[in-house]
């Protein structure tokens, strides 16, 4: 589903806004800070203007700014709220850069949770993508190893020479035993 917002100045009815199916996702902006939305999530019936049950840092920043909420997309199941929901989300932290917080006031939390269904996605479609530092190559590995085990070499010396940690060093022996 494309990814359509609904921004600050456009009016809906309430028929329009929940739709038929009744779940929705919504968003609370703030005013003073650019309209840039802090929390989002979903609900029905009138969850998205509802101050019942917010964390402390969602109604510290209720009660000290102007905001208001909006509906974002609407007219889903429950299902695809939830599916819509972590796409708003995770564009808006990383795309648009707005410190969307969870239900306790966490936004490191949902940042976690958008870098892990981003690195799913990447997983998913490519094959060759890897976490983490690019694989150091190094040719000379075999040769230091065996001057290793002849005693020839402490494990200290053989990692300076190659540029390489204690950690590369036992990865890359266990790799080779």
């Amino acid at each position: 589903m494309p990814l359509n917002y609904v921004f600050p100045g456009v009016e809906m009815a309430n028929e329009q806004r929940l739709g038929d199916n009744g779940y929705y996702v919504y968003g609370w902006a703030c005013a003073e800070w650019g309209h840039i939305y802090y929390y989002v999530g979903k609900g029905s019936k009138n969850r998205y203007c509802s101050t019942n049950n917010r964390g402390k840092a969602f109604m510290a920043i209720f009660n000290n700014w102007t905001v208001y909420p909006v509906i974002l997309r609407s007219g889903l199941t429950v299902e695809q709220a939830e599916q819509v929901e972590d796409e708003i989300k995770t564009d808006f932290i990383f795309n648009k850069g707005y410190p969307i917080m969870d239900g306790e006031g966490n936004s490191s939390a949902l940042k976690n949770r958008a870098i892990r269904l981003a690195k799913e996605q990447l997983r998913k479609t490519d094959p060759n993508w890897r976490e983490g530092r690019e694989r150091i190559e190094l040719p000379d590995f075999q040769k230091f190893l065996k001057k290793q085990k002849d005693g020839l070499m402490t494990v200290d010396e053989c990692c300076a020479e190659l540029g390489i940690s204690r950690r590369t060093w036992y990865n890359r022996v266990s790799e080779v035993v």
